[in-house]
């Protein structure tokens, strides 16, 4: 099990408001040792996913996201696998001042055993109607499937590519839907 970092945190520290980058520090810290698939430091892949977030939170009309939701998609971006890979709980995200929203998108996030069908998982992120997860979900994809990504994969892995190619378009026929939606 991994060393519990929330626990030199002060009770004072804990009921403040989680932050960007506290919450960048708190995944470099569980993700300490992690590789991608690739073979790079997993944090790397953490930060490209919450770029992508901010990329695709940038090209939403005036007013569909609220600034709070804004905030918990880049942190939701940085924690987006946490969860899902034993890297923390929820109750440690709760104790650094992560919020019970927060939790829970970043389980809706994580694909845990038994492990869903990919596509059907997709499908029901996009069903949830959670904005948030699903530009965060879409920003994963857009990294996971970069061609950087699947040229540093073994051979016999990078037929992944199909997988991510049917999530993209999924996912981003559910944000533009969404989008259509607002407008209209």
């Amino acid at each position: 099990m991994i060393e519990n970092s929330t626990d030199a945190l002060s009770n004072n520290e804990a009921h403040t408001p989680l932050t960007l980058d506290r919450f960048i520090e708190f995944a470099r810290e569980r993700h300490s040792g992690q590789t991608s698939l690739s073979g790079e430091p997993y944090i790397e892949h953490l930060l490209r996913v919450l770029e992508n977030t901010r990329q695709i939170l940038s090209r939403l009309p005036d007013g569909m996201i609220s600034p709070e939701d804004r905030l918990e998609a880049e942190l939701a971006a940085v924690g987006h696998d946490m969860i899902e890979d034993g890297r923390a709980t929820e109750e440690d995200i709760l104790s650094i001042g992560g919020t019970a929203s927060l939790v829970r998108r970043l389980k809706a996030l994580a694909r845990m055993d038994p492990k869903p069908v990919y596509q059907h998982w997709i499908v029901d992120i996009v069903n949830s109607g959670d904005l948030v997860v699903i530009i965060v979900k879409l920003a994963d994809n857009q990294d996971n499937n970069s061609d950087v990504r699947i040229a540093a994969l073994p051979p016999e892995m990078q037929s992944i590519r199909k997988r991510y190619d049917r999530a993209f378009t999924t996912l981003n026929t559910g944000l533009k839907q969404m989008i259509d939606r607002f407008l209209s």
